[in-house]
Parts: C-alpha cells; sequence; structure tokens
C-alpha cells in the first residue's frame, strides 16, 4: 500500500473508517436524535478524520523541516479548536456527547494510543493543559470508559512507537 499516493488513506494506523464508524454509532445510539445535533457530531468527527489524521500523517512521514513543523501546527491548531467545540458547541459532560460517548468520541479516542509517539516523533506537547483543559479533561475521562480501556490497553505506546517507526523505515525511508 503506497501511502504517498493522492486519494489514498493510512487506515491501517488508526481505528476503521469514519463510514463504519457512523454506521456502528448509528446501530449502538450514539448519534442524537436532534437533526441539528447530530449535523455537528458528524461535522466535528468528519473534522477528526481529516484534520488530525493530516496532522499526524505529516509527523509520521517527515523527520524534520517545513512538513514536520507544518503537522505540529496542524495538530496543535486542531486540539484548540476540539477543546473549543468540547466547552462551546457540546453539552456539559465529559465527553462530547455529554455523559454518552458519541460519534466525535470514538473517533478521536483511538487517537489517544499515539499520543506518546506523535509527542516523541514530534518532539512537542500534543494535549496541553494550558491550551486545551477541555479536552485534557476529555481524554482522562474517555480511557476510563468501558470498552475504550480495554481497546486502549491493548496497544502500549512503546509498541506503537516502534510500529510507527516501522513503517517511517519502509514506507518513507526515513532513520531517525
Amino acid at each position: 500500500m503506497n501511502l504517498t499516493s493522492p486519494g489514498t488513506r493510512a487506515s491501517c494506523f488508526w481505528s476503521p473508517t469514519l463510514c463504519i464508524r457512523r454506521y456502528q454509532c448509528s446501530s449502538i445510539r450514539a448519534s442524537p436524535s436532534d437533526p441539528y445535533q447530530r449535523a455537528l457530531v458528524r461535522f466535528w468527527a468528519d473534522y477528526v478524520d481529516k484534520k488530525v489524521y493530516e496532522g499526524w500523517l505529516l509527523i509520521v512521514k517527515n523527520v524534520e523541516g517545513k512538513s514536520m513543523e507544518q503537522g505540529r501546527s496542524v495538530v496543535r491548531e486542531s486540539m484548540v479548536a476540539l477543546d473549543g467545540a468540547l466547552r462551546d458547541v457540546f453539552g456539559p459532560g465529559p465527553y462530547f456527547g455529554g455523559d454518552q460517548l458519541n460519534l466525535v468520541d470514538i473517533v478521536l479516542a483511538p487517537y489517544l494510543c499515539g499520543i506518546d509517539t506523535m509527542e516523541t516523533l514530534g518532539n512537542f506537547k500534543v494535549l496541553n493543559e494550558s491550551t486545551c483543559p477541555h479536552l485534557c479533561a476529555w481524554a482522562k475521562a474517555v480511557v476510563h470508559y468501558p470498552g475504550v480501556k480495554e481497546g486502549l490497553a491493548t496497544t502500549p505506546s512503546q509498541n506503537f512507537l516502534e510500529y510507527i517507526r516501522s513503517i517511517r523505515k519502509t514506507m518513507f525511508g526515513l532513520i531517525e
């Protein structure tokens, strides 16, 4: 699989595609019944799927330089935007779905297993309490949610870092 070809997605890095996750959420009733709220959830889930992924892929594909800095910038900006959405757009509660998980939580949670890896590879802080206090609180809460806790425990951060380093070497010819 060539991840550098236009139009390809490296779904091997994270969970299933957004389309599948939308279906899963509709089958477990993780989507709001109100059409406006459902549209907001889909917008922010799509935002994670595109912007966060874009920044993380730039970090994975580059060791240094302008593209690496662009990746850091995209990730920082997307974390701040998600923090603002959690604070201003979604209702009270620890999750994007308030007291229950919704599609945004389900799309964003898998990135938590790679936070340490991205911080190591990108040499920057992904979740910062001073710029993203609501998102940091979300991360602390979501890792204890049944199912998420078990899912994230299956990928220890050192194993994930080694996996991403092997991808960088074999697919992109990058050696640190």
